[in-house]
Order: structure tokens, then sequence, then C-alpha cells
């Protein structure tokens, strides 16, 4: 029952963003980045309130869902406009994933998040988000256009997207988002810093 619901309040932000105007898809992208940061200010907290957590894990799903339609819509949007844009977004994505588990692993050892994400370190932190910047400020120009800043900023986006999953995870107390893709946390582990990086692209569109 609860995943008819689910499905049906996917289908009905699926429409409702496809029927609105880029200004308030924009809108809507800066609640969902807004709220990820405030979901993940609160972690600590809400496990204190296990009433509080309840409502917040529900909030959270329709926030989430509403992260991925929108996501869906930028991919879209970019695929049809600009697509070695939309490459290099997805590869400095990836190059923030990878370096900030290789490095980790190479050479980290203080866990900066023990209750979201115990695996990340401090170097793993640090190259996660500043790999991609230094990456987004070797790229010409002419290729960067007006998103410049936001490669800049895409490491940053992709930790966020990384800890709200695993907060979400943590709060409804399961190690994996779905059987899906084992060994990987599931899907949604694996689309986690694209949910969050391409809904705040929306920012600068």
């Amino acid at each position: 029952m609860q995943r008819l619901a689910l499905l049906a309040i996917s289908i009905s932000i699926m429409m409702l963003i496809n029927g609105v105007s880029h200004d308030q898809r924009t809108a809507l992208g800066y609640i969902v980045v807004g709220w990820s940061g405030m979901s993940l200010m609160m972690s600590q907290g809400l496990v204190a309130q296990p009433h509080l957590s309840s409502l917040w894990i529900m909030m959270n799903n329709i926030i989430m869902v509403m992260c991925v339609c929108l996501a869906t819509s930028v991919f879209i949007y970019m695929h049809q406009v600009s697509l070695p844009q939309l490459a290099l977004v997805i590869a400095l994505t990836a190059l923030s994933d990878i370096s900030g588990y290789i490095i980790g692993k190479w050479i980290g050892k203080r866990r900066v998040f023990p209750y979201l994400s115990p695996n990340k370190t401090e170097y793993g932190t640090l190259a996660m988000v500043g790999i991609p910047a230094i990456a987004a400020l070797l790229i010409p120009a002419q290729i960067c256009g007006q998103l410049r800043l936001f490669y800049l900023m895409i490491g940053a986006f992709a930790l966020m997207g990384d800890l709200w999953v695993s907060q979400l995870k943590r709060l409804v107390g399961v190690k994996n988002t779905g059987a899906v893709l084992p060994g990987h946390g599931g899907l949604l582990d694996r689309i986690d810093s694209h949910m969050v990086i391409l809904s705040s692209l929306l920012a600068w569109l």
C-alpha cells in the first residue's frame, strides 16, 4: 500500500513539474537542495525524537521523489540542449565519487561523519569536494560557459546528496536502499549525488 501511495505521489509530482514554468521549477530545485541541507544539520536531533523522525521520513520521501523528478527533467533538457555540458556534469560527478573513495581508502584516517556515513574520512571528503573543483578550474572558459561556478560546486553537491541518502537509511534502519545493484547499497545510492547536482543545476539554467 505504501509503495502504491509513493508511486501515485511520484506520478503526480512528475506531472506537476512538467506543467510548471522554468522559474517555478527552479524554485522547486531550491526547495530540494535547501531541505537536504537542513535535514543533514538536524541528523542527530532526529534520532533522539522518534515522532519527529517518522514525520521527517515521510517528508523526506516526498522531497526525494521530487528530487528524482527534477533531476530527470533537467537531464532530459540538458540532453536536448547541451549534451557536452551534460557529459561534463556526469564526468565531474563521477570524478568526485571516485576520488573521494580512493583517497579515503588510501590515506584517510579520521571519520568525519560517523553517524551518517562511517566510511567517509577527512581526506576522502576533501578529495570528493576539492578534486572536481580543481578539474573545473582547468576546463576552458568556452566549454564552461555560464556554468563555471556550478562546476566548482559539484563536489559539494555530490557530498550533500550522498549524506542525504545515508541519513534516510539510518533513520529507517536499513543498510541498502534496494536489492538492485547488490554490493552498491541499492540503485538510489548510485544516483544520490546526481539527484542533488542536477536539481541544483536549475539555478544556473
